[in-house]
C-alpha cells in the first residue's frame, strides 16, 4: 500500500470517507493530493487555497471531492502498481515491497 507521503513530499492527512483515504495540499505549488481507499494518489493542480480550506472543513469529504474537485482541475495519477506483487507506490520508482519491478500506471 502506498505511504501517506508522496514522492514530492506533500504530507497526507487521513480522512473519514468511504472513498478517500487521505488528503494533502502544497500552498506554494497550489497542488492538492488525494489518496483513495485503493491506495492510488492523484494530484490536482491550480487548486486555490480557499478550495483546500473548504475541503478540509467539509463534513463529507467524498461529497465535496465529487462536487468541487473531480473534473475541475488538471489531474495526474502519481502512483502506479508493481506488476510483480501488486504493491502501490510512486510511479517509475522501484517497488519497495518486492524490489523486482517498477511501479507503473495501468
Amino acid at each position: 500500500m502506498a505511504t501517506t507521503e508522496t514522492a514530492r513530499s506533500i504530507p497526507l492527512t487521513p480522512v473519514q470517507s468511504s472513498n478517500l483515504a487521505a488528503i494533502g495540499y502544497d500552498p506554494e505549488a497550489r497542488e492538492l493530493r488525494v489518496q483513495f481507499q485503493s491506495g492510488h494518489i492523484y494530484a490536482y493542480v491550480e487548486v486555490p487555497p480557499e478550495t483546500w480550506a473548504q475541503f478540509q472543513a467539509a463534513e463529507s469529504k467524498g461529497r465535496f471531492y465529487g462536487a468541487e474537485i473531480k473534473g475541475k482541475y488538471p489531474t495526474e495519477k502519481v502512483t502506479g502498481t508493481c506488476r510483480a506483487c501488486g504493491d502501490i507506490g510512486p510511479t517509475e520508482t522501484r517497488c519497495t515491497d518486492c524490489g523486482v519491478e517498477y511501479y507503473r500506471q495501468s
